[in-house]
């Protein structure tokens, strides 16, 4: 959590963040992901408790929620191989 909040100390004090979180808030509604600090905002973070953050993480980090991303030079079945052990070990621990 300290790590955290002096990241987003040093993010929400500079002249360039200020104003790109300007920006961010006259473009998108609040309820658009756009909109959102990707690390929390300080305000919320000085009031956020572990049971929060770990139910968060239980109800949203699913398996049934994940997105892969491949790009570059990578040859299919090795890529399907891999995920093929990652699908294993994703599906042993959620029983």
């Amino acid at each position: 959590k300290g790590v955290v909040y002096s990241e987003m100390q040093g993010r929400e004090n500079s002249d360039g963040s200020l104003v790109d979180r300007a920006i961010l808030d006259l473009l998108y509604p609040k309820d658009c992901a756009y909109s959102s600090e990707t690390g929390g905002k300080m305000k919320n973070l000085r009031v956020l408790t572990n049971d929060q953050v770990m139910r968060y993480h239980k109800e949203n980090y699913t398996p049934d929620n994940v997105m892969f991303v491949l790009t570059g030079n990578v040859e299919e079945g090795e890529f399907l191989s891999a995920l093929d052990k990652v699908e294993l070990s994703v599906k042993q621990k959620s029983g």
